[in-house]
């Protein structure tokens, strides 16, 4: 190899080199780039869900423990005043029956807002009663099977799971027209499973995911992403839908 055949394979060694180096750094930068955008995104939710969160536990707290002592007040006062006129008398047993009608229609929103089977009995005794809530409204029958589930989450991320119950019941109750739905929750291996499946119609989950009524899938994935975990959809249009959701834990 003559003088200046060396000095052009060196100079293409060189420009190889340089395009080589640029091409790493631009690499590096995109990936360092992109899971920034991981990062602020995962933030993002944990942000927004546990706004919402902490938002339905103070509202929550104001209907128990201020609103319904309120009205229950109310009621007493009302009851306290004496009256001989039977109109008025029926007047005030009518007002009272409307106030312990209200106090009802408060507990249940404070419970739905944030269940104190929940916090009280763990998240098997909560789902086993949001199941029975359902099956005595008769919308739908709900198979529950947490036998193997023993309490391994902290309160909060067992409202998340909790609240992804609710959604895909409640999205199978309005959307899937199954007669069965079944629930399974256990822990094991370091992990809790939690498998929903229903018998309905089934969907296009990417066409869903396009559209603004897939707001409640996007949720049940933002949570899940949130406790770190796995969630698999088997579903097409015409056949069933199962959830099945792995969460681990320490």
């Amino acid at each position: 190899m003559d003088t200046q055949e060396a000095k052009v394979y060196v100079a293409i060694l060189i420009i190889a080199g340089i395009l080589t180096t640029i091409l790493v750094f631009f690499l590096v930068t995109l990936i360092r780039h992109q899971k920034r955008n991981i990062k602020l995104h995962k933030e993002k939710i944990v942000a927004e869900i546990t706004t919402l969160e902490n938002e339905r536990k103070r509202v929550s707290a104001d209907l128990h423990d201020g609103l319904g002592p309120l009205l229950s007040t109310v009621k007493f006062q009302i009851k306290s005043v004496e009256v001989t006129d039977q109109g008025d008398r029926q007047l005030i047993s009518s007002a009272g029956t409307h106030i312990d009608d209200m106090l009802v229609k408060i507990r249940e929103i404070a419970n739905d807002l944030r269940p104190t089977v929940l916090v009280r009995g763990g998240l098997a005794k909560a789902i086993e009663e949001f199941a029975a809530g359902i099956n005595l409204s008769k919308v739908t029958s709900v198979v529950c099977d947490t036998g193997n589930y023993v309490n391994a989450l902290d309160k909060d991320m067992e409202m998340h799971l909790y609240r992804i119950v609710q959604e895909i019941v409640n999205n199978a109750i309005k959307h899937a027209g199954s007669p069965t739905i079944d629930i399974k929750l256990k822990s094991e291996n370091n992990k809790i499973s939690l498998q929903i499946s229903d018998f309905g119609k089934g969907f296009d989950m990417q066409e869903i995911l396009k559209k603004s009524n897939g707001l409640g899938l996007r949720n049940i994935m933002s949570r899940v992403e949130m406790l770190g975990g796995d969630i698999y959809i088997d579903t097409s249009n015409g056949k069933g839908t199962v959830y099945s959701i792995e969460i681990p834990y320490n």
